[in-house]
């Protein structure tokens, strides 16, 4: 059995390992002329240790921040093995985002959803490389866009307010 908040401490080092390195990786190949940075990146679905920490951060309910959010009640180990299983959920496009979601429906109420209602749902956002940015208990329900419309003003009436 694993120490849980060890395996916390663990995951928030490994974020900022993580970052380091990738900001070390991104300096370096910057500086390779003509080098086609599409082949270095990753196509798939992949849970980074700085997603994981984000996860953890803002949803476990065991982290007291975030109050208004979604929390999952589940173990870590779970929360991980349901996230794993939304990769072949469906893929929506994100509204307002370049990249996408998936929901998956759980056998067994997860948590909390963001207006205090338990939820067997899990909700995943992965960019359009496949990297999960967040994961979170309930149902992702995309606010209506606002719809644009020109409107046209004819020149007598804007002479009315000279």
């Amino acid at each position: 059995m694993y120490s849980e908040p060890e395996l916390i401490r663990l995951l928030y080092t490994l974020a900022d390992i993580q970052q380091w390195i990738s900001d070390l990786s991104s300096a370096a190949l910057s500086q390779v002329p003509h080098m086609s940075k599409k082949k270095l990146q990753k196509l798939d679905y992949y849970l980074s240790p700085a997603a994981l920490v984000h996860i953890l951060e803002r949803h476990y309910h065991k982290i007291p921040r975030h109050p208004g959010a979604g929390k999952f009640c589940i173990p870590i180990s779970t929360i991980l093995d349901y996230i794993r299983q939304a990769k072949d959920c469906t893929q929506h496009s994100a509204p307002n985002h370049s990249g996408s979601y998936r929901i998956l429906e759980c056998d067994t109420e997860i948590g909390f959803d963001q207006e205090g209602r338990h939820t067997a749902h899990l909700t995943v956002f992965t960019d359009s490389k496949g990297n999960i940015l967040t994961a979170f208990p309930g149902r992702f329900q995309p606010k209506p866009q606002p719809k644009e419309f020109a409107e046209t003003v004819s020149e007598e009436e804007l002479l009315g307010f000279a």
